[in-house]
């Protein structure tokens, strides 16, 4: 081999040798170990996982003051929160709702939309309306990897009562 090909194939090889760092490092980013890791395990394992995860989301959420759970949607003040603006995108994904009464009516909304939980990032705001007192608002929050699972996030979807309180349905999506 000439010195001229010796020199070209150790340059080559270190190109070689840096691809591979670089798509294993964005491998690693894109799918952390335990993401991976996490396609191996049968959906009964990874619907535990994804629920377990979902139950610690719905504890992040900086509910205002003299927030209350309640055990499901009040269906006297309209359908709009029977089901999540939108539903999980996958069958392998979980859906765990709480519900609350939030004191405040409209301006717990703002509250809530300035307050992210903790984690979480904004990634988006909505409004659905229809004829009537019906009026939806939507804010998603979503979070970094957790537990193998690549995508998780927090919908919170509210509606004024007629007694001026917020009413506001929280779904976390593993």
């Amino acid at each position: 081999m000439t010195r001229a090909g010796t020199i070209s194939s150790i340059w080559a090889s270190r190109w070689g040798t840096a691809l591979v760092v670089v798509l294993a490092a964005v491998t690693f980013i894109v799918f952390p170990p335990n993401y991976t890791a996490a396609f191996g395990l049968s959906g009964g394992k990874r619907r535990v996982l994804a629920t377990a995860d979902a139950r610690h989301l719905l504890t992040l959420p900086p509910l205002p003051h003299g927030s209350r759970r309640i055990s499901k949607w009040i269906a006297a003040d309209g359908r709009g929160l029977a089901t999540p603006a939108y539903p999980p995108s996958t069958p392998f994904q979980v859906d765990v709702t709480y519900y609350y009464l939030v004191p405040g009516g409209a301006s717990a909304f703002t509250k809530l939309q300035n307050a992210a939980p903790k984690g979480g990032r904004l990634a988006g705001i909505g409004t659905l309306s229809g004829s009537g007192p019906f009026n939806i608002r939507f804010m998603w929050f979503s979070f970094r990897a957790t537990a193998g699972f690549p995508h998780p996030v927090l919908e919170y979807s509210t509606q004024v009562t007629p007694q001026g309180e917020l009413e506001l349905r929280v779904d976390a999506f593993v």
